[in-house]
């Protein structure tokens, strides 16, 4: 059969049959006409709405992804997969589930179990991070939405998944920054009171028997606003970071050190086997600053006042007790 183009814009499809034959005599064809017009238009709009989300998805950041959940293959995934996974599209064509080789091995059971979830319906995003060949992470964001077929079965998942390393970087440097000073970058006041307060309450759910002592130091630094009035606020800032850098390399403290103010420090820890080792830890806290530190060209020596309050298991309580030496 062959197509016809009218005048007035429609087409038709032409067909015809032999109504037989003798010998070398035909006893004619039967012409048979079928208007096709309509079914040309919608193929012609697929073509162009194909042509169209060709160009959408190959020419934007995020990755488009569809896949038959039945079969479980990947029906298509847009380029930009490969920039930011650094792998080939037909890797996920010969294995829809390649891209998970790619998650971050402390992020691969909460991403599938997350996206087990998206194949039943669900609608929730799922925030991964991968690795790529290069060794570079990059963090993802993949939403999912499901196509359902005439009886109302998913058929289908259709995707798009995002890097917002960027974003999430932002977040996670100004959570940061609204738990640890500044200066130092140790934990700050507000940090400090919220791991008092989780350390406290499980003392009293889960410590109290073992015949431990738990502590607070409080430690302030001596001659500091000297150094600042001398020196410079620059050299007070150097002398802090330095101190705290001291206390940090110490043996055996693995306990919260925070700045608590100014020229002030705290530290806390449950794990003291008695009273006489919360002291042992204040006097070398105290003792680590014997040996000057260069600051600004100069010898600076500095010293610390140290305050104690405990909390001992043979009491029961979290009471802090307030003890000076």
């Amino acid at each position: 059969h062959r197509e016809i183009e009218l005048r007035d814009g429609r087409t038709l499809e032409r067909y015809s049959t032999s109504l037989g034959r003798e010998g070398d005599r035909h006893h004619g064809r039967v012409w048979f006409f079928r208007d096709v017009t309509e079914r040309k238009e919608a193929a012609r709009r697929l073509q162009g709405s194909e042509e169209k989300f060709r160009q959408l998805a190959e020419n934007i950041h995020e990755v488009f992804w569809m896949m038959d959940t039945a079969a479980k293959e990947m029906l298509y995934v847009s380029p930009a997969y490969e920039q930011i996974w650094g792998q080939k599209c037909e890797s996920l064509y010969a294995d829809a589930e390649s891209w998970v080789k790619s998650i971050h091995p402390e992020d691969v059971e909460q991403a599938l179990s997350t996206f087990g979830r998206q194949l039943q319906g669900e609608a929730v995003e799922n925030e991964y991070r991968i690795v790529r060949p290069s060794g570079d992470i990059r963090w993802i964001r993949d939403r999912a939405f499901p196509v359902r077929d005439r009886d109302g079965n998913i058929a289908r998942l259709a995707g798009v998944a995002e890097d917002t390393t960027e974003r999430k970087l932002s977040e996670l440097r100004l959570a940061h920054q609204g738990l640890h000073d500044d200066l130092t970058d140790l934990p700050n006041r507000r940090m400090f009171r919220e791991k008092l307060g989780l350390a406290l309450s499980q003392w009293e759910a889960n410590e109290c028997a073992d015949g431990r002592t738990g502590a607070v130091l409080f430690v302030a630094l001596d001659q500091f606003k000297l150094v600042n009035d001398t020196l410079g606020h620059s050299a007070g800032d150097d002398l802090l970071k330095a101190v705290a850098q001291r206390w940090l390399a110490m043996d055996g403290v693995s306990h919260t050190l925070a700045r608590f103010g100014s020229d002030e420090f705290t530290l806390f820890g449950t794990g003291f086997s008695d009273t006489a080792a919360v002291r042992a830890l204040g006097e070398e806290l105290i003792r680590c600053l014997d040996e000057p530190f260069r600051i600004a060209g100069q010898d600076v020596n500095v010293g610390a006042s140290i305050g104690i309050s405990l909390f001992r298991s043979e009491e029961h309580t979290s009471e802090l007790q307030s003890r000076q030496y």
